[in-house]
């Protein structure tokens, strides 16, 4: 397992990194690694994706501040800058993430140093000569931020299970779709996006057994179940918010319609979870329909500026 956490008090800006640090990962790790979480490190998801395909026995990959591969101005696989401007804070104040960790300082002593200088200059890439689509036979769990679903289809994750999409925006769940990249297998799914209807979701994972709806990052629409097929498996909704007590009423009222319709036959919970308690829920329709309602506050988070990562 791999897990790099990167905490600090103040602003939740990615830190950036050199590219040898996957190229170490990958060539000590790759036949043996099987869970990866990166939390606080940005990479770029070429790097990324070069990084996966290597590791063929990954079950769980979490990773938080991916950027986006922009053809205009990237080059595939090129050097990492040593500066890159962040943030502004108030009028004219740049934040800037200029370590390079290549000369002393009061965080890294000298054998630290020449270590990563030895990395930079002789980490490669292993030799790989497999043409996409790459399988990870083995992951059941997946999270990447901003997930560029054009790029997405060089892999295949055939028992994918536990699915995490809380960067959408526009109406890229269906895009996702016709490119083919949710596997029938998905049993979980935690989803922040715009444009997307409850109704697609049951078309898409027909296995689908619980759904987080992050509301924080999501607009869904009401939708229409009129000629909708019956969705057999769904058991559990839960609605989250992190920072602030979102609305969740008329979500759930849009659920309760699915379930009147019978179109959702075995749902059994709503779990909303939020950083407080709501003053009005729908309790009385819940229970008309037999549907466990529940209202979670939830807790601090583990780390500074995490909060938005943790989903459990």
């Amino acid at each position: 397992m791999a897990r790099v956490v990167r905490s600090a008090i103040g602003l939740d800006y990615p830190h950036l990194t050199h590219k040898a640090l996957w190229m170490t990962i990958t060539t000590f790790l790759a036949k043996t690694l099987r869970r990866i979480e990166l939390y606080g490190f940005e990479i770029r998801i070429d790097r990324l994706e070069m990084m996966l395909r290597y590791l063929t026995n990954l079950e769980a990959c979490r990773i938080i501040h991916a950027r986006k591969f922009l053809p205009h101005c990237h080059v595939y696989d090129d050097e990492e800058p040593k500066e890159r401007k962040i943030g502004k804070l108030g009028r004219g104040t740049w934040l800037k993430d200029d370590w390079d960790y290549s000369e002393m300082s009061g965080w890294f002593d000298a054998s630290t140093v020449e270590e990563f200088k030895a990395a930079r200059e002789n980490s490669l890439w292993p030799p790989f000569d497999s043409l996409p689509p790459y399988t990870l036979p083995s992951l059941h769990t997946l999270r990447v931020d901003r997930l560029d679903l054009k790029r997405l289809h060089q892999f295949s994750f055939p028992r994918l299970r536990h699915l995490d999409m809380t960067c959408l925006r526009d109406n890229r769940l269906n895009l996702c779709a016709s490119y083919g990249h949710f596997p029938s297998s998905v049993t979980h799914l935690i989803y922040g996006g715009e444009h997307a209807t409850l109704a697609h979701f049951f078309r898409l994972f027909p296995q689908l057994r619980q759904l987080t709806i992050a509301l924080e990052y999501s607009g869904i629409p009401a939708s229409d179940y009129e000629f909708m097929t019956p969705h057999l498996n769904l058991e559990t909704f839960k609605l989250a918010t992190w920072e602030h007590l979102l609305e969740p009423e008329s979500l759930i009222r849009d659920i309760l319609i699915a379930v009147r319709s019978t179109k959702l036959p075995n749902l059994q919970t709503i779990k909303v979870m939020a950083p407080g308690k709501y003053k009005e829920l729908p309790w009385e329709e819940c229970e008309a329909l037999s549907i466990k309602l529940q209202e979670v506050v939830r807790p601090k988070p583990t780390f500074y500026g995490m909060s938005k990562r943790h989903h459990k």
